[in-house]
């Protein structure tokens, strides 16, 4: 056999610097470690914390969870973005946490760009009395998630909606402190809302 296999099981990846996804040199096997470990793939768990931003610039990025914001330091957030051009996508194959224990600035934030799509089995946003998450939509951008659960925090959460689409699978209770309005949002099975509302299309499904 030729070649080299950077891991085969699922493993866990820290960015140790900003970089793009598929970059190698900017993961590493442990918090503060050393690059090189490879980029993750489906099964890995991926820790985004110590000020550092991950953009994903490829269709096919996967991973099993999403950790946005660290607790090995004090003040650690991490942020998710995408590439502007390529149509990049990222599936998260369990949850995606925004907002890490122990800190108020240990903050979780995702910036969506236009053409970008995020798919979860499910969001949680905000870490419970501790650090917040903000999620940023834009024109053109995509979130599709089975669960998202709002959490309390210190200092409340951002939910800034824009001109995307939100498919959601699950039922949700969604408040009207964080979630005021949507440009189109598309759910199946059950919801409960407070106060939100639909600028664009509102649709629904049972199937």
């Amino acid at each position: 056999m030729t070649g080299s296999i950077s891991h085969i099981y699922g493993a866990d990846r820290y960015l140790i610097a900003t970089g793009n996804w598929n970059n190698p040199a900017v993961w590493a096997a442990s918090s503060g470690g050393t690059g090189g470990a490879g980029f993750p793939v489906a099964g890995d768990n991926v820790f985004i914390e110590r000020g550092f931003t991950i953009t994903v610039n490829i269709p096919n990025a996967q991973c099993s969870s999403l950790q946005l914001g660290g607790t090995t330091i004090a003040s650690s957030p991490g942020t998710l973005t995408f590439a502007a051009s390529g149509s990049p996508s990222l599936e998260v194959l369990g949850n995606i946490q925004l907002g890490a224990s122990g800190n108020t600035t240990r903050v979780g934030t995702i910036t969506f760009v236009s053409g970008s799509t995020l798919l979860a089995s499910s969001i949680t946003l905000g870490n419970p009395a501790a650090s917040r998450g903000v999620i940023t939509m834009t024109a053109g951008a995509t979130l599709n998630t089975g669960s998202f659960i709002v959490n309390t925090t210190t200092t409340p959460s951002t939910w800034t909606p824009s001109t995307g689409t939100v498919n959601i699978t699950a039922t949700n209770t969604l408040p009207s402190s964080l979630v005021t309005s949507f440009f189109q949002f598309k759910y199946k099975f059950g919801y409960n809302y407070f106060g939100f509302s639909v600028n664009n299309k509102w649709s629904t499904s049972s199937q």
